[in-house]
């Protein structure tokens, strides 16, 4: 999905003449803490509408973060950006610095859950393997043969040795024989969620893990 499809639209953006409490109650309207400053319709910078000020200080007065990202880029392509900043929400402009909308950190962990499938039943298994060691099909065919099906798959790389963490979302709680299935082919399993607790810990290990991942 790009960033067109899930910006905010409607009322997003205050101009260099409003006072902080003005932009307080649009951005608590919003959801955010992060506004679009403008002049006209031209975008100006984002402010953060935590911080303090001095009495009734226009927001043209106050040091804004030049920050804003373009309509066709892709949702995932901009998730660093949010985390990086610890930002709330992203200004969406054009070319010539109009401003377009507003992508709200909260309507993209929306659409992760959706994308991730965390709404669905299910479980989760992390295998761990090297960069090149991996075989999407066969990953596909060890589920698929034990009367599952996968509802998302995501990678990440692990420091330092650049090995990859395949954390996979399956529709079934009990994994006990799609863990055998996967550790009869050599996969290493570091963690799982299965329902049914094993004497390895690993369910615990899983919780661990997750937590760590913020996943």
């Amino acid at each position: 999905m790009q960033v067109k499809d899930l910006m905010y639209r409607e009322q997003t953006r205050i101009d260099t003449a409003s006072h902080m409490e003005q932009a307080r109650r649009v951005a608590q309207d919003l959801g955010v803490y992060h506004l679009a400053v403008c002049q006209k319709s031209h975008f100006l910078g984002l402010v953060d509408v935590r911080q303090d000020t001095p009495g009734p200080t226009p927001i043209g007065k106050l040091d804004l973060l030049s920050m804003s990202i373009g309509q066709n880029l892709f949702v995932f392509d901009v998730i660093k950006l949010f985390i990086d900043g610890g930002l709330s929400a992203l200004p969406v402009t054009s070319p010539k610095g109009k401003l377009l909308g507003l992508l709200r950190a909260s309507d993209v962990l929306q659409y992760l859950s959706n994308t991730l499938s965390i709404k669905f039943p299910g479980a989760f298994i992390s295998l761990r393997f090297g960069q090149n060691d991996y075989n999407l099909q066969e990953i596909s065919r060890i589920v698929e043969s034990n009367n599952a099906r996968i509802l998302s798959l995501h990678f990440e790389p692990i420091q330092p040795d650049e090995s990859l963490l395949c954390t996979i979302k399956i529709d079934q709680k009990d994994l006990r024989h799609i863990l055998a299935t996967f550790e009869r082919f050599g996969y290493t399993c570091v963690a799982h969620s299965s329902s049914v607790k094993q004497d390895d810990g690993m369910s615990d290990r899983y919780d661990l893990l997750m937590k760590y991942l913020n996943i």
